[in-house]
Formats: C-alpha cells, structure tokens, sequence
C-alpha cells in the first residue's frame, strides 16, 4: 500500500487579468523578498464516478504527473481564504492507489472512479520569504486549459497564494490586498475540478438534507431529522481513516445517535420493522466509536487529575496512563476494522438510501406543525418521571438513567425545533446543559471505578487510588448542581 502524506492545504485564490504579472524576482511585497521565478507545465487527470459523487460532496481525486496522486477532502472558505485537508500517495498512473480509494471509500461506496477532466496548466510561481529567509507563501499564476477529446474545450487563469506550513494567514494577507489592488478579484469557484466540469459538478451531493420550517410537512422534517446526521457521518468517515483524532471519533459518535434518536422519535410515522432494524445495524457502529470515545475520555480525565499529583508519583501515574493508553490504541483498531468491514459499506449505503427516501407510511404529506410537536411528549414524560422515582438523593445510576432520558428528550426536541420556533430551541437548550452535568458526573463516576479496579505494582495502584480520588471529588461537584439545571429545564418546558 502506498505511503501517504497530509496536511491542511491554505491557500488564497483570486481571479486575474489576461496581462496580469508576478511581481519581479527580488522585489520586495510588503516586506516579503519575491524568489526567481519558476514556470512548470502541468497536466492533472482528476477522477470521480460518471454522476461526480465526490465533486459534489467537495472532494478531488486527482493524478498529477511528477506529483503522484492526491485526495482533497471538503474545505471551507472566508475571505479568498481557503482550507481543505489533503492527502499524498505515491503510484503509477491510470489505477488510483488503494489507500486513496479507502480514503474516500465512504463516498464512493464500491463505486470505481474513472477519469472525468483533463487540465493543463502553465504554472508561474514565485516564493515569498521573510527577513531571515522562512518561507512565507508560494504565489502561483496559473493559465488553465481545460481538455475534451483532446482539444480545448475552455481556458481560465487563476491565482493562487498558499500559505506555508506553520504560518499564520493574516500575514500574508496583506500581500492578497496589494494583488487585488494590483487587479485581482475573487474567484467564481474555488476549484478549478469544479470550474472545468461545469455545471453538474455544482449540483448537490446524494444528501441534501431539506430546508425546514414552521411550513414544512412531515415527511420534510423526517427526511431532514435523517440525512443531517447521515450527511455528518459521511463526512467524518475520511477523517476517522487517516487519524481517528478524538474529535472524529465524537462527531461520528453523536451522528449515530441522533440518527438512533430519530428513528425512535419518528417511529409512529415509520415502517416500526425497518426502523428497528436499522436502529440495531446502527447500534453496531455506535458501539465500537463509543469503546474508542469513551477510553479516549479516560485518558484526558487520568492526564487532568495527574496535574494535581506531586511530582514524587510521576513514574506511577505515567504508568496508569499507558496503562489506558494501551486499551484506547485497542479500541481504535477495532474501529479501524469495522470501518474496514463490508457490513460498514452495506449500512452506508443503508443509511443513504433512509435519507433520501424514508419508509414513512403516516401523516408524510400533512404540516408538520400539527404532527412532529406531539412526539416529544412521550421522552418528555419519560424524563419526568425517571427525575420523580429518583428522589431526593438519587445515586450514581438513576442519575445515569435521567441523563439517558435527558439525551434523548434533548435530541427529540431538537429534531421539531425548526418547527415549534424558539420555545422548543431554548428547551433543548437547557436540556443540553443538564445532559453536560449529568455526563461530566458519569464520566467522573466511570473513571474513579475503573481507576479502583487497576491491578499492578503497588505504587502504581496507590496513585490510581489517588486518582480515583479526584475523579470522586469531581463527581460530586458536579452532582452538586444537576437539581438546578433540572429546575430549569421544567421552566422552559413548552
């Protein structure tokens, strides 16, 4: 499998004049010294399915003779500025390497990308550096040709400004200032894939999650309760392959349980066969991302109370980190063969297919307004009631069943927020708020008890203690504020 490289991609794009010119080498551009000038001829094959799903979901699979191949996930833009993580992979050309195909394999989902547009390009591009000779930016004017059948079918010029590894953009902002003034503007689209496939590349991708308001019907609100969540999850799918950062991991984790929610909150307006069974292929998935997060959170809850040690205990508390360490490296090479497992594909494509066209068998063509509001009822008075039999001095696990109830009666709320207005938005609000202070009390509660369980040398295992210590100090400071955030969430109960 071939190597790979990333690393975020920064660059600033501009349109240009047809007798635009770099600025002369050794010049100076707001105090940045302009290299020699250096002139390449690029020819860049890009690849995608006939229907350009990863152009449509924002990504590029391209092949660049003298560079290899290149995978460019969805970005974002402010100001001219964009910023897309991109992936490197050596290989021959005409067969994408693997590991690039694995990398987008949510998105193409068994589906073999072939070429879709040819572009030849002259690039001139001069290097900016600073006063002690650091690398700044690379500022690149490229005269692009667009190929069809080998002739050229369209030509467009661009400028790119992109920000060195490990610099700041705001300095090199002044230098895109003084090119606007010099005469360049905004580009119409970012990339240049897109500009030279026209206009079926800028239509939506598979999921295009359904504008929702006060007006919407029913089957509108269900379709967008479901493909916000599946929408996230593709996306979080190339992140989780390439580093499975804590964040990754959390992001995917909370798609799976609001798509989870929904399918329970929506369940009288559903085929209850499909939406069970596709709560319990999901459940699947959910599990493995929770055992990744939830070792992840034990080892930054054991690193923050490790602070509070003297330094006499750092060898022992190093060895309970590792000591965790080791089983959330565990976790995340079962998430890796799950993601890498055919059932993983076949729910994708399950989960694409609810999006886009729910199995709903009730009230789907009617005003949402007189139909979704009711459905929060049910998890309302489930929480209400898990708050009643609790007490006045509920333990650790009916507080972990009110945060449960609390979660799902948060995400209910939520999914019949764009229909109810602001009452509903402000109760899921303070539902967020008890769910965080019940959770911080569960994380405190898990990680003291786990900490008590730890087995091994036995100053390893008195600092454990130690630790457990904490984290029960920890709980009960959170525990000490979940009856008024409670007493909040009745007040702005609609």
């Amino acid at each position: 499998m071939s190597r790979r490289e990333a690393h975020v991609e920064r660059e600033f794009k501009l349109s240009v004049p047809p007798r635009f010119r770099l600025p002369a080498a050794g010049s100076t551009l707001d105090g940045l010294r302009v290299s020699q000038v250096r002139t390449r001829r690029l020819t860049t094959v890009y690849y995608d399915t006939p229907d350009l799903t990863l152009t449509r979901w924002g990504c590029s699979l391209r092949y660049r003779r003298g560079e290899g191949w290149t995978v460019k996930l969805a970005g974002s833009g402010r100001n001219d500025l964009w910023s897309r993580p991109e992936f490197s992979f050596a290989g021959p050309a005409l067969k994408p390497p693997a590991e690039a195909l694995d990398l987008v394999s949510a998105y193409l989902r068994g589906r073999a990308p072939v070429p879709v547009a040819i572009l030849r390009t002259v690039r001139t591009s001069v290097r900016l550096a600073d006063a002690t000779g650091r690398e700044v930016a690379e500022v690149a004017h490229d005269d692009v040709r667009v190929l069809h059948d080998g002739r050229v079918a369209e030509r467009f010029r661009e400028l790119e400004i992109e920000v060195a590894r490990g610099v700041s953009s705001h300095i090199v902002e002044p230098v895109v200032n003084r090119l606007r003034e010099a005469g360049a503007g905004a580009v119409p689209i970012a990339a240049k894939s897109v500009r030279a496939l026209g206009s079926p590349a800028l239509e939506p991708p598979e999921i295009a999650p359904p504008a929702v308001g006060p007006e919407s019907t029913t089957e509108e609100v269900v379709r967008y309760a479901l493909a916000d969540p599946v929408a996230k999850l593709l996306h979080c799918d190339a992140p989780l392959r390439a580093a499975m950062d804590p964040e990754s991991v959390h992001q995917a984790r909370v798609a799976t349980r609001r798509l989870r929610s929904a399918l329970r909150t929506f369940l009288p307006l559903l085929d209850e066969t499909w939406a069970a069974s596709l709560r319990n292929t999901i459940a699947w998935l959910a599990d493995e991302l929770g055992a990744v997060r939830d070792a992840d959170i034990l080892v930054a809850r054991v690193r923050r109370a490790a602070v509070h040690l003297d330094e006499v205990n750092a060898r022992p508390v190093s060895a309970v980190i590792r000591h965790f360490a080791r089983a959330a490296a565990e976790a995340r090479r079962r998430l890796s063969a799950t993601l890498h497992d055919p059932r993983y594909i076949a729910l994708l494509d399950e989960l694409v297919q609810a999006a886009t066209q729910p199995r709903i068998i009730a009230h789907g063509s009617e005003p949402a307004a007189a139909i979704v509001p009711p459905l929060v009822d049910e998890p309302w008075k489930k929480l209400r009631t898990a708050v009643e039999d609790a007490g006045d001095d509920p333990d650790d696990e009916h507080l972990h069943r009110i945060r449960i109830k609390a979660k799902r009666c948060r995400y209910a709320a939520e999914a019949v927020t764009a229909v109810v207005g602001k009452p509903m938005l402000r109760f899921a609000r303070r539902l967020a708020k008890l769910q965080r202070i019940l959770g911080e009390v569960h994380d405190a509660v898990v990680v003291q008890e786990t900490l008590q369980r730890l087995r091994g040398a036995r100053e390893t295992v008195f600092v454990a203690g130690e630790l457990a210590t904490l984290e029960m100090l920890a709980a009960k400071e959170a525990r000490a504020g979940w009856r008024k955030a409670w007493k909040k969430v009745v007040k702005r109960a609609p």
